[in-house]
């Protein structure tokens, strides 16, 4: 006689209405974070990796709702194998409001930084011989829709006069940056670049590089360790370090 052994598999679910406001993605975020650090969800494994992944596609998913207008339910789902998170839009009937769900699969990391490649960056017009005439902007804390502004006019400012501009971004001090960083800094490059210079992004975050391969620029700004490196043009991986993300959970903070 043969008997099954049944396996009984570990999963929640829960649901958030949030209201249509810039504010609701930074909410979003931490009930996120919350509700995934949960000790009932301690046997799923999810570690602090996870945790930031699924609080990035969450203020993505949320921004592009309230951008759009109308309120939105977030839904999250965890199981053994991943974590599930999606949106539901209102109002509209219940079968036209689920829209297509993003996952986040629990794979484990080799140590091999292989989890996200990149195309190699461009080769930039010339090295300034001097540190000094590279311009620096600085940042720190959350940057998304409702805080990315002072990084905006940052940046701008850093590209005021003629000739070449070799700008260099400090992101080292971002708790978390989602989607809003990516026009900002596009339009530098394109600006840079046209006045035979370039734009450098110094940080160790791994949502950061997510966000970055998401937008299609990984290749345009690699990571690099320090202002030195980025002044040299030495980026992260050409030193052979392997990535030492820091964790993109909430925090308050503001751009400079």
């Amino acid at each position: 006689m043969r008997t099954r052994r049944r396996t009984h598999r570990r999963s929640a679910r829960v649901e958030y209405q949030l209201p249509d406001e810039a504010e609701s993605a930074s909410r979003a975020r931490m009930l996120t974070s919350q509700f995934l650090a949960r000790p009932a969800l301690r046997a799923v494994e999810l570690d602090a990796e996870h945790i930031d992944d699924a609080a990035l596609i969450v203020s993505e998913l949320v921004t592009n709702a309230t951008r759009h207008g109308g309120s939105c339910r977030l839904c999250l789902h965890v199981s053994d194998t991943q974590v599930t998170v999606g949106r539901r839009r209102y109002p509209c009937s219940p079968f036209r409001a689920t829209e297509a769900l993003r996952t986040v699969t629990l794979q484990p990391d080799r140590g091999d930084g292989a989890h996200v490649r990149s195309s190699r960056p461009a080769v930039p017009f010339r090295t300034p011989e001097l540190f000094d005439e590279c311009r620096m902007v600085h940042a720190r804390g959350e940057l998304d829709l409702t805080t990315v502004a002072p990084l905006v006019h940052a940046l701008e400012g850093a590209r005021t006069g003629c000739g070449r501009v070799f700008l260099i971004v400090d992101l080292r001090e971002v708790t978390f940056a989602d989607g809003s960083i990516l026009r900002p800094l596009r339009e530098a490059w394109d600006d840079c670049r046209a006045r035979r210079g370039w734009v450098r992004v110094v940080h160790s975050s791994r949502g950061i590089e997510l966000v970055l391969l998401g937008g299609g620029v990984l290749g345009r700004f690699p990571a690099y360790a320090s202002a030195q490196d980025a002044w040299r043009g030495t980026p992260t991986a050409a030193r052979g370090a392997g990535h030492a993300p820091t964790s993109t959970r909430t925090a308050d903070g503001e751009a400079r």
